[in-house]
């Protein structure tokens, strides 16, 4: 019976596209939401080690937006009723230099100079809140964003600090939260203008942080703890203000 039931796990657990799991983690959240909407700032491939790709397939529909042209032109074959932007987001509209290097890419000057980084160009930027007016004008986006996730190696504050939280409240915030390919924490940049914008910290797992709007908090919470438990995640500790804090070693 217990080669059974471990069997039943296998053959029930999800394959994850991302690289630490992050979709599983965030279907928890939304397990009853059908056909939501995501953003995804710093795409990169639209299936390798991608965020959204199993919320694709669910049905889900949203916006991807990353620099690097080679993957971009992925996009509209691998996600033909996705909106998908080739662009760098930041908290002003210009020309940046981005350094290409595959999936850890970057617009940084100091992560490119921490790594070494040397192969350049210059690429167009904008604030994020700027593109979603866009999107908004044009009649290309729902009245909800259920979430929005930030993967641009050390470049997080800007976008940050680019977006405008009162007009645009996304439910859930996934965030990078350390140095590019190490594990030094570097939420300190930005993660204040988040609270003082009404989100809250729900989780820590891996290399990200997610965070909840003050309003879907409890919300997500419970939708969370009312999901189908997945093997390998563990909730190891509800804190008192009822927010779930996931912990999980980096692999």
């Amino acid at each position: 019976m217990k080669l059974l039931d471990a069997l039943g796990q296998l053959v029930t657990f999800r394959a994850s596209y991302a690289q630490q799991m992050e979709d599983i983690i965030i279907n928890r959240y939304f397990h009853n939401v059908k056909k939501g909407f995501y953003v995804d700032v710093g795409c990169n491939h639209p299936a390798h080690y991608s965020v959204t790709k199993m919320f694709y397939d669910k049905g889900w529909r949203g916006v991807n937006i990353d620099p690097l042209k080679s993957v971009m032109d992925m996009y509209p074959g691998e996600r033909p009723e996705d909106i998908n932007i080739c662009a760098a987001v930041s908290d002003k509209e210009g020309l940046l230099e981005f350094y290409e290097d595959g999936q850890c890419s970057t617009v940084s000057q100091e992560d490119a100079a921490r790594r070494g980084l040397t192969c350049k160009y210059s690429v167009e930027s904008m604030p994020l809140s700027r593109l979603l007016d866009g999107l908004r004008k044009q009649g290309k986006l729902p009245e909800d964003i259920h979430f929005l996730k930030i993967d641009v190696e050390d470049h997080e504050r800007e976008v940050v600090e680019g977006m405008d939280w009162k007009r645009y409240r996304p439910w859930l915030v996934v965030i990078e939260s350390t140095l590019p390919e190490t594990y030094i924490a570097s939420h300190d940049k930005w993660e204040s203008k988040l609270v003082d914008n009404g989100y809250s910290f729900l989780a820590a797992h891996g290399v990200n942080r997610y965070y909840a709007a003050d309003e879907k908090a409890a919300l997500l919470t419970a939708s969370y703890l009312s999901a189908p438990a997945e093997p390998f995640i563990k909730d190891e500790e509800l804190l008192p203000i009822k927010r779930l804090w996931v912990s999980m070693s980096m692999d």
